[in-house]
């Protein structure tokens, strides 16, 4: 009941901060457009912060200071509302113009892709709107992390033909943005960090996909050759010269 009430007090705080936030921010915007993206940022926030509650209860569940049954009963509370926040995410991702509510609206979709149903992501159009945004600068790194998320789910053959649809989509994007013959140790030590961290990134990505779904790729045709070309590119990343991307592709 303490670690309840304690959390219900945390909750309350956030709201009240982020109700000053709003009432602060509300009269520099200029559109009814901009005040309603801003009033979607304060519930994509708010949603954030309910799932570092959970991550917080979770972790100290494995302090032995939790149990099995509220963790069920708290995972089954955000999933009841996560209707609500992807509609928000989608939304947003397929209206709003302003980076920072995108990027936000990434940050938060990464939370949650690790164990939301799977028909928001495979019965949906999300991502066919991650892909949109995969080559865009502003948004590659927080896509690709939301992509490898969907990479490292693992739950059976019933979504195999999108996963192939997925990765044949990907790899054809990733041509135009980083080409098969680039130098990509060279282009690591003379990138910028967000440069750098988009190839660290991508061999997660990759790593993650072929754990998980290389049997799906392994078929004469357009799959093996797409699955050649990705370990063509994870081989070349093994050689850039930085011991934690280095790690990824052994791992």
């Amino acid at each position: 009941m303490a670690s309840i009430r304690k959390d219900t007090s945390k909750l309350h705080k956030s709201q009240m901060a982020t109700s000053s936030r709003h009432n602060t921010s509300v009269y520099t915007c200029n559109t009814v457009s901009e005040i309603y993206f801003y009033e979607l940022h304060l519930s994509i926030e708010l949603s954030e912060y309910r799932y570092t509650l959970l991550s917080e209860e979770v972790f100290d569940f494995s302090r032995g200071e939790m149990t099995q049954s509220k963790i069920k009963e708290l995972k089954q509370s955000l999933t009841s509302e996560f209707q609500l926040i992807y509609e928000l995410c989608l939304y947003v991702l397929s209206a709003s113009q302003r980076t920072e509510l995108i990027r936000a609206t990434l940050s938060t979709l990464h939370a949650f892709l690790s164990w939301i149903p799977l028909g928001y992501i495979f019965e949906s159009p999300l991502l066919e709107t991650l892909l949109n945004f995969f080559p865009m600068p502003s948004y590659r790194n927080l896509t690709l992390q939301c992509l490898t998320e969907v990479a490292a789910l693992n739950f059976g053959d019933f979504y195999n033909a999108q996963y192939v649809k997925m990765y044949t989509i990907f790899m054809k994007l990733l041509q135009t943005m980083i080409p098969l013959n680039t130098n990509i140790p060279e282009a690591y030590a003379i990138g910028s960090s967000e440069e750098q961290a988009f190839i660290q990134n991508l061999a997660l990505f990759f790593t993650s996909f072929y754990k998980s779904h290389i049997r799906v790729l392994e078929t004469p045709g357009e799959n093996i050759a797409a699955l050649l070309m990705g370990v063509e590119y994870l081989t070349k990343i093994s050689y850039v010269d930085d011991t934690k991307v280095f790690k990824v592709p052994i791992f």
